[in-house]
């Protein structure tokens, strides 16, 4: 398996995370919340980060990395 060096899959996460039991309108809003708020708190995080992701995937000759 290849890793995975796409930061939206980081954001898919965090929402799957955030999400329970709600109906398709909770559900809708809460996906916009959480989506608003992992821009806010992580983006340039996430962007800042790939370097050191595209450096460590060199690093394993495109094997798995903690990424």
């Amino acid at each position: 398996m290849l890793p995975d060096l796409n930061p939206i899959d980081n954001f898919w996460s965090e929402i799957s995370r955030g999400l329970n039991n709600m109906d398709v309108a909770e559900l809708t809003q809460a996906v916009v919340d959480i989506w608003r708020a992992i821009l806010d708190q992580k983006l340039s995080i996430l962007v800042v980060s790939m370097p050191r992701r595209l450096r460590a995937v060199y690093n394993a000759r495109g094997g798995h990395t903690k990424y």
